[in-house]
């Protein structure tokens, strides 16, 4: 089959994929898409390209097969969902058109500043009515061809990163493993990870390399290629896997104790490159059974941070070649090696 041929353009009007949209008909299938990564300035921007009669890029959509009572069809959005959310959005009052996103032209424009339920009668009638340009995918092209669609169409303009790439391309027990440690409470409680962060995935690398931990140790890589390599070896079989998981939980629950007796230490230490050697530390110390003073080991890491900060020319060599592995080269192993090992050492002895 010849994918391109199977693929004649049609034209839908915004009515008519809003309401599908909103009864289940059209879809995004989170199993292969990135997270909707579009900020407000983006929503307001295509907008309006609607409201001022501009085209946007086609839409591709894998049509389901057909519901044998019913004959009903579902389409999932294989390219444009956050497009289509951005519209959605803003049909339902979601967002309003701000000012200073819009083009300097149209700053004056009646629609400038309101929610689609105070837009008049003519700017809805212009989103109603405007024509997507689609392509409707057949129920018999298969999920891989559709997955591998999906990665050329967003490879073309490197719209995707590594992370957003991999969940394109795996489904399996590693990446449900990482999203899963990523949906622990402790990153919203301590906010650890930023919406950006958040909306490209790059919390689930972070939750990755964690994993990666406890399956090559701190010898191994934590490059996107190696990364890419654990998803690959870790997809269908991954014995360990709930027992990794459980493993950064209980080592997030310790963290948590510790962020709870000092705002210092969740300032410096949620920072990406301190909070690896902390999440690293933190288990190697837990596996080492002992007593446990969170009291004691919070006023090591206090000290510690306090400094790293007020680092100056009488700071002992720790702290400088901490300093140094945490500035260059943070993905290195001898860097990764030093900070976790300064780390453990502050936590078992203090500074």
């Amino acid at each position: 089959m010849i994918l391109n041929n199977e693929l004649q353009p049609e034209r839908m009007t915004i009515s008519a994929i809003s309401a599908k949209f909103s009864d289940g008909e059209i879809f995004v299938d989170d199993d292969y898409q990135r997270r909707s990564v579009w900020v407000e300035k983006n929503k307001i921007r295509l907008l309006e390209s609607v409201l001022t009669g501009y085209p946007m890029p086609e839409v591709y959509f894998w049509q389901g097969e057909p519901e044998p009572t019913t004959g009903k069809i579902t389409l999932s959005i294989v390219d444009g969902q956050q497009r289509i959310r951005a519209i959605t959005e803003y049909i339902t009052n979601e967002f309003k058109l701000t000012k200073s996103a819009l083009d300097r032209q149209n700053q004056s424009e009646e629609f400038v500043g309101k929610l689609f339920s105070d837009l008049k009668s003519e700017d809805k009638n212009k989103i109603w009515n405007y024509r997507l340009n689609v392509r409707v995918i057949p129920y018999t092209v298969t999920r891989d061809e559709i997955i591998r669609l999906f990665l050329r169409l967003n490879e073309t303009d490197k719209s995707l990163n590594p992370q957003e790439l991999r969940n394109a391309k795996f489904n399996g027990k590693f990446i449900q493993a990482a999203i899963a440690v990523a949906d622990n409470d402790f990153w919203k409680k301590w906010s650890v990870f930023t919406p950006a962060i958040i909306r490209r995935m790059t919390d689930v690398t972070i939750c990755s390399q964690f994993l990666a931990f406890f399956r090559v140790g701190l010898q191994g890589e934590i490059t996107q290629k190696a990364i890419n390599g654990l998803y690959d070896q870790f997809n269908d079989k991954y014995s360990q896997k709930n027992s990794d998981i459980e493993k950064c939980n209980n080592t997030l629950e310790f963290i948590d104790k510790i962020f709870s007796t000092n705002d210092d230490i969740v300032k410096f230490f949620k920072s990406q490159v301190h909070f690896y050697p902390l999440f690293i530390g933190s288990y190697i110390f837990l596996e080492k059974s002992r007593p446990i003073d969170i009291s004691a080991l919070s006023a090591n890491l206090v000290k510690f941070a306090k400094l790293y900060r007020e680092r100056g020319s009488l700071s002992s060599n720790t702290i400088n070649e901490y300093w140094g592995a945490s500035n260059e080269g943070t993905s290195r192993r001898s860097n990764r090696e030093i900070r976790v090992n300064t780390i453990l050492n502050v936590l078992e002895n203090g500074t």
